[in-house]
């Protein structure tokens, strides 16, 4: 998912998202990240998403929960729906945070800032 620009490839909307939600670490935060799906949220082909989660295996459906639980909290534009077991272990939004200020059961991700905190960054 990587569009050719010369002899480099430059990776598109949907990389860019699920890259930034598969490393937070590396992205500069989950703020970071909420800011770049609120500002990419219209434009992100979600199909696309769900097929770059499929081949990083279990890494990769994290990284679609971080997206999805963003998305449907934090009321944005991006319908992602991934499957989600009530026996699958509550993956951490922000992976170098332990702390947990609120827990999305729906896609079982705990967030390590609060719903108001992250709206207020992305302006919902």
């Amino acid at each position: 998912m990587a569009e050719a620009v010369g002899r480099s490839w430059r990776s598109n909307l949907e990389r860019a998202l699920f890259e930034s939600a598969l490393r937070v670490d590396l992205t500069g935060g989950v703020e970071r990240l909420a800011e770049a799906l609120a500002a990419g949220s219209r434009d992100a082909d979600p199909k696309r998403i769900t097929r770059l989660a499929k081949a990083f295996g279990a890494r990769g459906r994290a990284a679609e929960r971080r997206l999805a639980s963003l998305a449907h909290t934090l009321n944005l534009p991006l319908s992602m729906d991934p499957v989600v077991g009530k026996r699958q272990p509550v993956i951490r939004l922000d992976t170098r945070d332990d702390r947990v200020e609120w827990t999305d059961a729906r896609y079982r991700v705990a967030w390590n800032t609060t719903i108001d905190e992250l709206q207020a960054i992305v302006g919902n």
